[in-house]
């Protein structure tokens, strides 16, 4: 699942998944700390951790790894992210037969796209034209995409809807843990 948050920074759409991921039980790993740390196995955790990274594309921030967090579907992550940043939200999620689009905005489901991919042929995504940014982009989304594969199809929608290049500079990592999962651990001591 992918996020794309337009018109929004990135410290703002963190802080907005960090209030939620808190309200549905996580704790936010301090990475800052971590990397002060002078245990290497510190950091080593936090790769079996959940994993969000958050980064500007253009003037939208680009969302991956919520899924990883397992405590919402993308229609309530889109939803509470709309209403959070009060911004216009698109998630795009990855299925066996193609995508499922999702706009959201003022909290609100506002259309359900899905895109069918079937192999050898052209990916029906006119749909999705009025989300694109530019006309060159409109007009290539409603001519169709070929792709090889539902990865490869996800790849050039994200490319035409401007997702595709995130600022290497803008990106923040945010790692979770769940509380509960120490204490399961504690209880089996």
């Amino acid at each position: 699942m992918i996020l794309i948050v337009r018109d929004e920074d990135t410290p703002t759409v963190a802080a907005a998944i960090n209030a939620f991921a808190d309200e549905e039980g996580l704790e936010s790993v301090p990475l800052e700390s971590l990397a002060q740390s002078q245990n290497p196995f510190d950091m080593l955790g936090v790769l079996a951790a959940p994993r969000v990274l958050v980064a500007m594309s253009g003037e939208q921030v680009v969302v991956t790894g919520l899924a990883s967090l397992d405590i919402a579907e993308p229609g309530e992550w889109g939803a509470s992210m709309s209403s959070s940043c009060d911004a216009e939200v698109i998630v795009v999620d990855v299925a066996d037969d193609g995508l499922h689009v999702g706009v959201f905005d003022d909290g609100e489901p506002e259309e359900t796209i899905t895109v069918a991919w079937t192999p050898g042929a052209k990916a029906d995504t006119s749909a999705l034209a009025t989300l694109a940014d530019d006309d060159e982009a409109s007009a290539a989304l409603e001519k169709g995409i070929s792709a090889r594969t539902v990865s490869d199809l996800l790849a050039k929608v994200l490319d035409l809807l401007g997702a595709a290049s995130p600022e290497k500079d803008s990106v923040v990592m945010l790692a979770f843990h769940d509380p509960l999962d120490e204490e399961e651990g504690a209880d089996a001591d």
